[in-house]
């Protein structure tokens, strides 16, 4: 199912909102071959999201990470929720 690329960019967005609560710091960088991924450096958190990749692909990498987040103590939106798999 596709969506369309405002619905897209609005839901990046939104996934990359959650990511400060979990003391988590994006990382805009060109990267060859990767949407990008999580690192520790000197005991804070990085996620590396890739310029150059589409947006999908970015939606894609940052609910996987999410999906392995306690999110308990923070507001999902339900759409949001309901991507992450943790809908209800």
């Amino acid at each position: 199912m596709a969506a369309s690329k405002q619905t897209q960019d609005q839901m990046l967005q939104h996934l990359l909102d959650l990511l400060p609560a979990l003391d988590i710091t994006v990382r805009h960088e060109e990267v060859e071959g990767s949407a990008g991924g999580l690192y520790l450096l000197k005991g804070k958190r990085f996620l590396l999201l890739s310029k150059n990749r589409p947006v999908n692909e970015k939606i894609d990498l940052l609910a996987e990470v999410l999906q392995k987040e306690d999110l308990s103590g923070v507001y999902v939106l339900p759409a949001i929720r309901e991507l992450l798999g943790q809908g209800g």
